[in-house]
């Protein structure tokens, strides 16, 4: 249920209240400290209130914004081209960078935003690269390392860049999901449309998959490649550093793709960008740049696909790669489900057999972290109301699709198989347990725009320094095992509906 603050907010908001908007939901977010959602509303709220504000104002409420997300990169973007539109001498600049980076050390977007603005200051230190080594990080096959000073931009923003809007073919969908819609909502701002960007003479960095050109360094701010470490290419403030040699290819157009081993992105930010690529003709034939360690999850996808392994060009993690031409395909994040949801018939074509369960409980029984501990009881007792606990990274990809295509009840904590949440029928009832001390809103988002019927559950962490909150072990409590019986348990005794499968 909605906290009754929130709703207020959102009230308020719309009619044009916004500091009472701003009152009601930081009164929500003190009741409800790991709500995503009240996190979110407050910080675009505060982002809102930068709209028409003077300088010394829109600075202070986008710091807001960023103190109640921190990590994400769209508010620290805001924040950022505030405080450049604010500050112009270089010096005061550098030392407003350095103070909002205070409020979000981790965001990689604002430790991008500080070192171009000590660069401008003349006040980078010399040995980044040195600093690079005694990180000990294994990077076999660079002889050198080059720090250049860049600006972080937007491609779609990229003015040296020929950038085409990009309706690459229409999408079947099937089961109820949604059709691709690629014209943008009405609250998405009108630059994160469907695109592909041309580069010249552009770097692109494997494994991240950031591009250089010039002094612009550009990102897709709609997918993110998660590491162990900070961006290998960042050293905490200093210019961008890119490995030696470099890998040029110079026999026409290449397509920067990209790719991952973690299963979620793969499934989420670049197997959709792939299958575009793919329904452009255009495109046809040209090489794609691609993650060299690739799993095997991703070879199965691939050929499924119908992608010949002579298309594929291998990127180290990490190493440098030039185009003469580089094309970058864009997808923003309300089209990519849908196209997922659409790639269920290539990726398990042989059907769901008819005994196939229909309740499922997810679990990680292979995983190194965020482990879902002491969980007896609730398997007991999803197992009492028909449930089959089974464990998704232990199957193919075939398997797995099939597994969630007739799903009526999926119960799992926040993990890389809720991804194939995508391939479940409109309707199919989720039940995420997520982690008090990570809260995130990946699949609530996955399962609106594919009609699924999402609830939260909240676990608490197990508190453990020595790791990130979003690695920590979940420990199921008594309200947790509570929460999730009152979502799973239907009261009239009544199906859920479940739409029409997808295969």
């Amino acid at each position: 249920m909605t906290d009754p603050d929130l709703y207020k907010a959102r009230l308020f908001a719309a009619k044009g209240f916004r500091e009472a908007a701003v009152a009601r939901a930081e009164a929500a977010l003190a009741r409800h400290p790991n709500d995503p959602e009240t996190r979110g509303t407050l910080a675009h709220l505060l982002l809102a209130a930068t709209e028409g504000a003077d300088d010394a104002a829109a600075v202070a409420a986008a710091r807001r914004a960023v103190r109640v997300m921190p990590d994400a990169v769209d508010v620290a973007a805001t924040l950022a081209r505030r405080v450049e539109a604010a500050i112009t001498d270089a010096g005061e600049r550098r030392e407003a960078f350095a103070d909002v980076l205070a409020d979000a050390p981790d965001n990689w977007y604002l430790r991008l935003k500080h070192g171009g603005a000590q660069v401008a200051a003349g006040a980078v230190a010399d040995g980044a690269v040195a600093r690079l080594a005694a990180l000990g990080l294994d990077a076999p096959g660079v002889t050198a390392w080059t720090a250049r000073p860049v600006t972080p931009r937007l491609l779609f923003d990229a003015p040296e860049a020929a950038v085409q809007p990009w309706y690459p073919g229409p999408v079947e969908t099937a089961g109820g999901v949604p059709p691709v819609a690629w014209e943008a909502p009405s609250d998405h701002p009108e630059t994160h449309r469907p695109c592909l960007a041309r580069l010249r003479e552009a770097t692109l960095l494997g494994g991240e998959h950031w591009l250089r050109h010039g002094d612009r360094l550009y990102v897709d701010l709609h997918f993110d490649v998660p590491g162990q470490h900070s961006p290998l290419y960042v050293d905490n403030g200093a210019p961008v550093l890119e490995p030696r040699p470099v890998t040029r290819h110079d026999d026409g157009p290449v397509i920067a793709l990209g790719g991952t081993r973690n299963y979620f992105h793969w499934m989420r930010d670049f197997l959709p960008r792939l299958a575009a690529v793919l329904d452009d003709a255009a495109l046809a034939g040209l090489p794609l740049l691609i993650n060299d360690d690739r799993a095997s999850f991703q070879e199965a996808t691939l050929r499924a696909l119908g992608v010949p392994a002579d298309r594929l060009r291998p990127m180290a993690y990490p190493s440098a790669h030039v185009g003469t031409e580089m094309l970058v395909p864009l997808l923003p994040p309300w089209t990519r489900w849908q196209r997922l949801a659409a790639l269920a018939p290539g990726l398990a074509p042989d059907g769901v057999p008819a005994d196939t369960p229909r309740r499922l409980f997810l679990v990680r029984e292979e995983a190194t972290h965020r482990r879902l501990l002491g969980a007896d009881r609730l398997r007991d007792a999803l197992a009492e109301r028909g449930f089959t606990a089974v464990d998704p990274g232990r199957r193919g990809v075939a398997d797995q699709v099939r597994l969630f295509a007739r799903a009526e009840v999926v119960v799992a904590p926040h993990g890389a198989a809720m991804a194939n949440l995508a391939f479940a029928p409109a309707g199919c009832r989720v039940v995420e347990i997520a982690s008090e001390a990570w809260p995130r809103t990946y699949f609530r988002d996955q399962a609106r725009a594919l009609g699924l019927d999402h609830h939260t559950v909240w676990a608490p962490a197990r508190p453990d320094p020595a790791q990130p909150p979003l690695f920590r072990d979940l420990v199921p409590d008594d309200a947790t095992l509570a929460g999730v019986l009152a979502a799973v348990d239907d009261a009239d005794g009544t199906r859920y509906s479940t739409g029409t499968p997808i295969l």
